[in-house]
C-alpha cells in the first residue's frame, strides 16, 4: 500500500478515527456538546478529504477493495446525512467570516502608509485612552475566564433555553 491507496482510503480512515477519537472523548468527558462536537468535526475532516480523493479514482486498493468514483460519492452521501449538514454549513459559513475578519486585521496592520507632513513623517497611531484599555482587559479577562471554565456560561445558557420551552 502506497501513500496514493492511503489518500483514496482517506474518507474511510477519517470516519474510523472520528468514532475513536468521540470514543475517547466521551470516556474522557461524559459530554453531548463535546461528542457532538467532535463528530462533526471527524465528519466535516472526512467530508473534505472526498474531494482529495476522487482524483485518484479509480483504483484498485486491495484484492477485495476497489475505489471508484460512486464509491466516492455514496461516502460523501453517508458522511453528509450522517453529519447535521445546517451545522456543516454554519461551520464553513463562520470559518470564512472569521477568516475575514483576521485577514482584515492582517491587511490593515501591513498596507498602513504613514503620513507625510513637510518631509516629516508622522505617524497614524493613536493612543488609547483610559476606557478603551480598561474595556480590552475586561473583554481578555472574560475571555480567558469563559475559555477556562466555560461552567457557569453553559449553565446560564441551559437556563435561558429552559425558559423557551
Amino acid at each position: 500500500m502506497n501513500a496514493a491507496d492511503t489518500l483514496a482510503l482517506l474518507p474511510l480512515i477519517l470516519i474510523a478515527a472520528a468514532a475513536v477519537i468521540v470514543m475517547l472523548g466521551i470516556a474522557y468527558k461524559r459530554s453531548h456538546a463535546l461528542a457532538a462536537a467532535l463528530t462533526l468535526v471527524g465528519l466535516a475532516a472526512a467530508f473534505i478529504s472526498v474531494d482529495a480523493a476522487v482524483p485518484l479514482a479509480p483504483r484498485q486498493v486491495t484484492s477485495l477493495l476497489f475505489v471508484d468514483r460512486y464509491a466516492l460519492f455514496y461516502i460523501g452521501l453517508i458522511i453528509f446525512s450522517a453529519a447535521a449538514w445546517p451545522l456543516i454549513i454554519i461551520l464553513v459559513v463562520t470559518s470564512v467570516a472569521g477568516l475575514f475578519y483576521y485577514l482584515r486585521v492582517v491587511v490593515a496592520l501591513y498596507s498602513a502608509q504613514p503620513e507625510h507632513v513637510a518631509g516629516q513623517v508622522v505617524s497614524t497611531r493613536q493612543e488609547a485612552d483610559g476606557s478603551g484599555v480598561f474595556m480590552l482587559a475586561v473583554l481578555a479577562i472574560l475571555l480567558i475566564w469563559f475559555g477556562v471554565y466555560p461552567t457557569p456560561l453553559l449553565h446560564l445558557i441551559r437556563i435561558t433555553m429552559a425558559s423557551f420551552n
